[in-house]
């Protein structure tokens, strides 16, 4: 489908598609959007002989309001800007409204034939390779890539229909006294694409991340740890994600492996998964869906293998096309060796209305 410069800046803010207009003359067009999100949910976990269940809680779900720009230049170029507020539980409240925080906030440059180069607080080349998980609230799928960054540098082209290839560099966003944080990111670099033909998608990415080696601590399932890097320090990962629309019917998989290796010493972890997915349009309103996920993290000089058996079932109903709602249910097991290790159960119902 031909698209107008206008509609592939709009495309790359991922705004929503029921954007307002703010303003449009002269080559300039600015667009609102954005979107209120609740959760009712209750959830329980249990570790061990130990169960913990948590209040019902009706929360925020990732509301969030944001802004576009694209200015039209001269030789078929164009000038683009995103700024996108997120509220977060920054206060650690239960209610998820305590804070509110900047999620995105880039601009670029780009002509249609050429693709687009960004600058700023962004999603990275990686983003948007996972195609399975239909999951609202409950998402149990695994991720080998870095999708996001607070300082990237990405490019993106589409100028092949269905075909979008991308690569960017991440610079160092967390410093102390002037210098890169130990155990933060220092640099990183990703890769990646998809092509979409006859109801195909095939998608790949890389990303990898160097970290600031030395000693630092770091909060693990709610307590610290102390921890002295190797000579190197970096994540890395490879992930796939395949997807086939059928009608009303969509199934979806994904694939991947993550290492970590240099974070305590010579440690390394391996990491590998895969994700299934399946969603049935019942009629124009209404879909189920059902995800599956299964991993597998293994370190280094352990025997111990630490497996994850994920799913997550729900449906959807669409009030209005601004309106949506949806129930939704979760259940994961995390068992190390031949021994529970910890068993996470949610159930919830939620509602989103966007412009």
């Amino acid at each position: 489908m031909k698209k107008t410069l206008v509609a592939l800046a709009v495309t790359a803010f991922a705004a929503s598609a029921s954007a307002v207009t703010l303003y449009e003359k002269d080559g300039t067009e600015v667009k609102f959007d954005g979107s209120v999100r609740l959760l009712l949910s209750k959830s329980s976990e249990t570790e061990g002989r130990k169960t913990t269940d948590k209040h019902s809680t009706l929360k925020n779900d990732g509301s969030r309001v944001g802004v576009s720009v694209n200015q039209k230049l001269d030789n078929g170029l164009y000038a683009l800007a995103r700024a996108e507020l997120r509220l977060n539980n920054a206060a650690n409240d239960a209610h998820g409204f305590g804070g509110v925080k900047a999620h995105r906030a880039y601009v670029g440059l780009g002509k249609k034939e050429l693709g687009q180069v960004t600058f700023g607080n962004q999603v990275t080349a990686a983003d948007g390779v996972g195609q399975a998980s239909f999951a609202n609230a409950f998402g149990v799928d695994s991720s080998a890539l870095t999708t996001s960054g607070a300082s990237v540098l990405r490019y993106e082209y589409k100028g092949v229909e269905g075909l979008k290839l991308g690569a960017s560099y991440s610079f160092a966003a967390d410093r102390t006294k002037n210098e890169v944080t130990v155990g933060k990111v220092q640099n990183g670099y990703a890769l990646g694409g998809s092509y979409e033909f006859d109801g195909f998608t095939v998608a790949a990415g890389y990303s990898r991340d160097n970290f600031k080696t030395g000693q630092f601590k770091e909060k693990e399932d709610g307590v610290e740890k102390a921890y002295v890097t190797g000579k190197k320090y970096y994540k890395e990962g490879f992930q796939v994600g395949l997807a086939k629309e059928i009608d009303k019917l969509t199934l979806a998989f994904n694939t991947g492996t993550q290492v970590v290796v240099g974070k305590n010493g010579n440690s390394k972890e391996t990491l590998v998964f895969l994700t299934p997915s399946v969603k049935l349009a019942v009629t124009d309103k209404v879909s189920v869906y059902a995800d599956y996920d299964y991993s597998r993290k293994t370190e280094k000089g352990s025997l111990d293998k630490t497996k994850t058996h994920g799913v997550a079932v729900g449906s959807s109903y669409k009030l209005h096309k601004n309106v949506f709602t949806f129930v939704e249910g979760s259940l994961s097991r995390e068992k190390t060796g031949q021994q529970d290790k910890k068993i996470a159960r949610n159930i919830g119902a939620g509602v989103r209305v966007s412009w």
